[in-house]
């Protein structure tokens, strides 16, 4: 926990609403209490009175201090049942809904956490229902900084590129700063919550996609430091996958279509300590880099041929989670 984390405009509206409750009324029985002193001494009453704000103040405070050592209890649970869920399916609606379950209420990074998943996930509809009701303005840097990320994979995957770049060019040096002074979103790196390297990486398409090799490589450059987080296995194949993305975003379709083919046998055969959901994500991401190049390409839809999703390829994503 940091001391951030005590601010109380952070807190959900329910708590800033008792805190307010809680500071008129120390305020008012304060004020009552110090009315009779005013005509014996000016100062007795403004210290007194003073005395009951400082009152209100500190059961504010602990107020304050107690969710947020409740929330943060709740947040390790919640983060070994996610953790168990992402490991069997991979990104997906159960594992984004731990984060609208948090109790005793969602904060703003379970908020973020949990509009990212849902983009990940490929849930655009709800992500961007969940996006609209954030308040972006009074979030953090860093909570910001994911929310951007979300919704620029959101506008990128859905074709909406003009959206994605009024996003990049007017937040570029915002998110580029929150990146580097805080890469990890999680007190420790979670793969899953891993939104720096996403942003990396869709910068880099982006500017492939307008004909910035420059700054495209630079972006591959950050993503692949940001992927050396994971296992050599998963780094590799990230590796792969940004010059995949840096092929089909260039039209260089041939050698794409034949780099897609091997990442799909490395995505299924990934080793311990790889997860099957991580394989799931992996192909997930194989898949995406055509789709994500042609939509903005303005390509004919016809020419992607279809997309494989897991289930297609042989990798069957189990509807429940037995070992839970």
């Amino acid at each position: 926990m940091q001391l951030a984390d005590l601010d109380p405009r952070r807190q959900p509206k329910y708590v800033r609403v008792i805190v307010i409750i809680t500071m008129a009324f120390f305020t008012f029985i304060g004020l009552c209490l110090s009315l009779s002193l005013i005509t014996e001494s000016v100062p007795r009453f403004f210290l007194n009175w003073l005395f009951m704000i400082f009152c209100g103040a500190f059961s504010s405070a602990v107020l304050i201090f107690a969710f947020t050592m409740f929330a943060e209890i709740a947040n390790r649970n919640n983060g070994t049942k996610l953790e168990q869920i992402l490991a069997v399916r991979g990104f997906c609606t159960e594992a984004a809904d731990i984060m609208k379950a948090v109790m005793p209420a969602p904060t703003e990074a379970d908020q973020a956490l949990r509009c990212f998943l849902l983009v990940m996930a490929e849930e655009y509809d709800t992500a961007e229902n969940e996006i609209a009701h954030i308040n972006e303005p009074a979030l953090s840097m860093r909570n910001f900084a994911m929310v951007m990320t979300s919704k620029i994979r959101l506008y990128m995957m859905t074709g909406r590129l003009e959206k994605a770049e009024r996003l990049l060019q007017a937040y570029r040096t915002k998110l580029d700063m929150a990146y580097e002074v805080h890469p990890y979103f999680l007190e420790n790196y979670r793969s899953y919550a891993d939104d720096a390297a996403e942003y990396y990486m869709l910068s880099a398409a982006y500017y492939d996609l307008m004909h910035d090799a420059e700054t495209a490589e630079g972006y591959r450059q950050k993503a692949m430091l940001a992927f050396s987080n994971r296992s050599p296995a998963e780094a590799d194949f990230f590796r792969r996958l940004l010059e995949l993305n840096r092929l089909y975003s260039t039209g260089q379709f041939e050698q794409a279509h034949a780099l897609e083919n091997d990442l799909r046998g490395m995505a299924a055969n990934l080793p311990q300590p790889a997860s099957q959901g991580t394989r799931y994500d992996l192909q997930r991401y194989v898949e995406q880099a055509k789709v994500l190049s042609f939509r903005n390409l303005n390509i004919n839809p016809a020419l992607m041929q279809s997309r494989a999703l897991p289930e297609d390829t042989g990798m069957q994503i189990p509807d429940t989670l037995t070992s839970m």
